[in-house]
């Protein structure tokens, strides 16, 4: 799925962690797996001081506890 909540911000590109959380969910949705079976993360990473938390805290809130009793790494690699 695709989803874009620009209409609720100060900017159409500046990321939420409510559009954060909505798309994961929407794509553990469409992808129909237990989100608990999900073990690696790759991230966008921008290292930007708005970017970043905002990525780590949708994620947070789309996985909630299910992680909570397994280990799920998270990365972000670039090729520059």
């Amino acid at each position: 799925g695709v989803n874009n909540d620009g209409g609720n911000k100060g900017s159409f590109t500046a990321p939420s962690t409510d559009g954060q959380r909505i798309a994961i969910e929407m794509a553990i949705e469409d992808a129909a797996i237990n989100p608990a079976t999900i073990t690696y993360i790759e991230t966008h990473g921008t290292a930007t001081p708005l970017g970043d938390p905002i990525e780590i805290e949708g994620l947070r809130l789309a996985f909630g506890e299910q992680t909570a009793n397994q280990y799920c790494a998270i990365g972000s690699i670039k090729s520059n």
